[in-house]
Parts: C-alpha cells; sequence; structure tokens
C-alpha cells in the first residue's frame, strides 16, 4: 500500500584523476545502470551495474532493503543483496582510492541477508586481486544469531604474503539485535 516510484538511470562519462592530485591514469569510459523501485516501506534494486574499460565491472543484484510493512513488524528492518565484481577498480567510482597511483583489480562477490535482529548472515570472498598494485585475496563471513545464541565472525586476508585470520564469537540475547555488540554492560 502506499506510494511507488521506479527509478532507473543510464549514465555514461569518463573518470579522471581529481584534479590538484600528483596521481597520473589514464581517463577511463564509465558506465552506470540502475533498475529500482522505491517506496513507503522498501526500496528494491533489481540491478545496479557499473563498467569501466578493460572488462572492469560491479554488479548489484536482488537488493532489497525494508523498513516498514508487516514483513519486518517484528525485526525493524530487513536487508539482502548480491554483488560481484571483475576487474574492478573502485578509484574510477568513489574520491578515497582516486588518488592511490597504482591500479586495483579486485574479483569477488558478496551475499548480504540480515535483520533489524541481528539475525542472517554476509558472507564477502575476495579471489586473487591486487589493491593498490599490492596483490591481495581473502574472505570474511559473518553469521548472525543462531539457536545457541551467539553470533559469530571469520576473516582470512593474505596481502602481498602476509595473512592474518581472525575467528570470533560472541553471546546474543534474544531481540537484541545488533545492540549487541556495542551496548555497554554496567561493571560492579
Amino acid at each position: 500500500s502506499g506510494w511507488r516510484a521506479a527509478v532507473q538511470a543510464r549514465l555514461r562519462g569518463e573518470a579522471r584523476p581529481p584534479a590538484g592530485t600528483p596521481v597520473k591514469w589514464p581517463a577511463q569510459a564509465v558506465s552506470l545502470t540502475m533498475d529500482s523501485e522505491v517506496s513507503a516501506v522498501s526500496l528494491s534494486v533489481s540491478r545496479v551495474l557499473l563498467q569501466a574499460d578493460h572488462g572492469q565491472e560491479a554488479r548489484l543484484t536482488d537488493a532489497l532493503l525494508r523498513w516498514g510493512g508487516d514483513e519486518v513488524a517484528q525485526t525493524g528492518w530487513s536487508a539482502r543483496a548480491a554483488l560481484a565484481f571483475r576487474a574492478f577498480d573502485p578509484r574510477y567510482w568513489v574520491p578515497w582510492p582516486a588518488t592511490i597511483g597504482a591500479a586495483s583489480r579486485l574479483n569477488g562477490a558478496a551475499q548480504i541477508d540480515v535483520d533489524g535482529r541481528g539475525r542472517g548472515q554476509a558472507r564477502v570472498t575476495l579471489e586473487p586481486s591486487t589493491l593498490a598494485g599490492l596483490p591481495v585475496s581473502g574472505s570474511a563471513r559473518w553469521q548472525g544469531a543462531s539457536a545457541a545464541g551467539r553470533s559469530t565472525v571469520t576473516l582470512t586476508l593474505d596481502a602481498a604474503g602476509n595473512a592474518v585470520t581472525l575467528e570470533g564469537s560472541w553471546p546474543v540475547q534474544p531481540g537484541q539485535g545488533g545492540g549487541a555488540w556495542w551496548t555497554d554492560r554496567k561493571s560492579t
């Protein structure tokens, strides 16, 4: 019920290094394609496609953010999405890596399905890639509140042969949601 609006975009342009920075890289043809729908209670994105020269792309699909309506009455909100990226260089799309001289070629995927009570899961896989010229690979996984009342996280990262692994878990009370991660508990 309520209002709905379709939002579509088809944009083409050229990415260049920021003016006034010493960084030099050749201008790249870029394009953005988006198909989505917004309503009073949700944002649904069927596709966002970012493309640049040399086969670089990032593709967001099946994205849904809900903040109202019967579907999220108990959780407050929910979100899900899938992302795939191939030879993707973020410096063409966001400002912070634009001042980095070396190219990035990121390959991987991410999936997220979470709600406002801290339930769900998220996974990111970074296949062998380069970030600012540095070889990187890794993965991350978060599993929300389980039947045992615990959330878990696992992270592995290799950057130029330097590896780190992180595994952790913490208790989550039913209905506690994201507050489980930063709630200050009074000590006696």
